[in-house]
């Protein structure tokens, strides 16, 4: 049975050994990498099926790793994995040609599945005559993200409305102490819930296809 071949990129130690053992099974051959330099040169005289690759890296980044590989091996599939994730940055990813953008603290099994699907869909792509103009799994994924900041900048006006409104309401002249009191409440309430869309957002992962989940 041959093995895919994964090159896991991260200067942590601790993130190599998690992924060497969750990976390190009969179907897979898992080597890694802590230099962005080493990681490069071996990915161009080896054959990888697969780069895991930490985004914040010494030196080179792991977005610069990625633009590098796509454009000396395009049928490597390359996954970003960063603990300061951002919309801008996933969509950048994924245009350069990543797999996936997903953000740590990561669940394994979740890791698993989308490697699973990287797998399957680079063997399906092998043999296409113009594997360059098609790109549905990169366009949903795009589409995904762009969606989620969409419902994140909504429920952050509608949160923004409402402390402005009730910290507008408390300074007008004549205010009631009841009234004060229950304007407070609710800007405290509305604080709230913008810090648990804020963590959202910054936790935020895709467990499937064209799907964003929460996640560092």
């Amino acid at each position: 049975m041959v093995k895919n071949r994964i090159l896991v990129l991260d200067d942590e130690k601790v993130i190599q050994q998690l992924l060497v053992r969750t990976f390190g099974e009969d179907r897979y051959h898992v080597e890694t990498a802590e230099d962005s330099y080493l990681a490069l040169k071996r990915m161009k005289e080896e054959p990888f099926d697969l780069l895991i690759t930490d985004l914040k890296m010494p030196g080179v980044s792991g977005m610069d790793v990625l633009k590098e590989i796509k454009s000396v091996k395009p049928h490597t599939e390359v996954i970003v994995i960063t603990g300061y994730p951002t919309i801008e940055l996933a969509v950048e990813a994924v245009k350069m040609g990543a797999f996936d953008f997903i953000c740590k603290p990561f669940d394994l099994e979740q890791m698993k599945t989308t490697v699973g699907r990287c797998l399957e869909k680079q063997k399906s792509d092998i043999g296409r005559p113009d594997q360059k103009q098609d790109h549905p799994v990169q366009d949903e994924t795009i589409a995904a993200i762009r969606k989620l900041a969409s419902e994140i900048a909504h429920d952050v006006n509608n949160s923004l409305m409402i402390i402005l409104g009730n910290a507008q309401l408390s300074l007008m002249e004549g205010a009631k102490e009841e009234d004060m009191k229950n304007s407070l409440k609710n800007i405290f309430e509305e604080c709230q819930r913008a810090k648990s869309i804020i963590q959202r957002q910054l936790k935020f992962s895709r467990p499937g296809k064209g799907e964003i989940k929460e996640e560092e």
